[in-house]
């Protein structure tokens, strides 16, 4: 992806006593806004995905960018083992090409 196209943009939790504190334990809640193809990205740490109120909080933006057109798209960390799921993943990928390989030659064998 075109690193210009995204724009960085960093999303507050109001905090109870009226101001703002960063949210996500190291680092705020993650938003690119990609203005060419009127999407936003929220990647949401476990903490963010598993406190309710957080995600209470995020459905103005979500509606402040619905109206405006935007297709809202949240990632939330996962519990599993990136590299095993990565593998996994990568594995099936593999296996699935093998197969259609296997049925386009046989199909094309077929019409010979």
């Amino acid at each position: 992806m075109d690193s210009q196209t995204f724009q960085s943009v960093l999303v507050y939790k109001p905090a109870q006593s009226g101001g703002k504190y960063w949210c996500g334990g190291e680092r705020p809640l993650q938003m690119q806004v990609n203005e060419k193809t009127k999407t936003i990205e929220l990647w949401l740490t476990r903490a963010e995905k598993n406190d309710p109120t957080f995600r209470a909080s995020l459905k103005p933006l979500y509606q402040q960018y619905t109206a405006q057109k935007y297709l809202v798209a949240v990632f939330l960390s996962g519990d599993g083992d990136l590299y095993q799921q990565t593998r996994d993943l990568l594995i099936y990928n593999r296996k699935r090409l093998a197969e259609q390989e296997v049925q386009k030659q046989r199909q094309s064998a077929i019409f010979m």
